[in-house]
């Protein structure tokens, strides 16, 4: 197993996650709270290393904190399919990144994207302003 395979793909599963590394201290507790995956995961790290709980929760959180995202500005609150349909097509679970998507109903039609730090802003409202001005 790798940790592409339990890794988040949204800004909300990615501090649920943190949030649940953070406050579990104890491998008993995480067995109650952990997503199966993520305890397989951890399981798998603790019998091929000399790593207890602590250090492998402790790596995951650094790895988790120092992932890069796409940020994505849509002009509505997206479906589950039409997420689905974001994912593969930007192949979120074959990289290292999340997925934040940011409704802002303020945009006329299109998307603003932010990807490792540069703005891509194709919506109607620049491509209005650039035949205006």
């Amino acid at each position: 197993m790798q940790f592409s395979d339990i890794k988040p793909r949204t800004k909300f599963e990615l501090v649920s996650l943190q949030r649940l590394l953070t406050t579990t201290k104890t491998i008993e507790e995480a067995r109650l709270s952990f997503p199966e995956k993520l305890l397989a995961y951890i399981d798998e790290l603790s019998k091929n290393s000399a790593k207890n709980f602590e250090s492998i929760t402790k790596d995951i959180k650094t790895y988790l904190s120092n992932m890069k995202y796409i940020k994505m500005y849509i002009p509505f609150e997206p479906s589950m399919q039409f997420q689905e349909r974001i994912y593969r097509a930007i192949d979120i679970d074959q990289s290292d990144r999340y997925l934040d998507i940011v409704c802002d109903t303020s945009l006329v039609g299109g998307i603003k994207l932010v990807v490792d730090g540069k703005q891509y802003d194709e919506t109607v409202d620049k491509i209005i302003y650039e035949k205006c001005h």
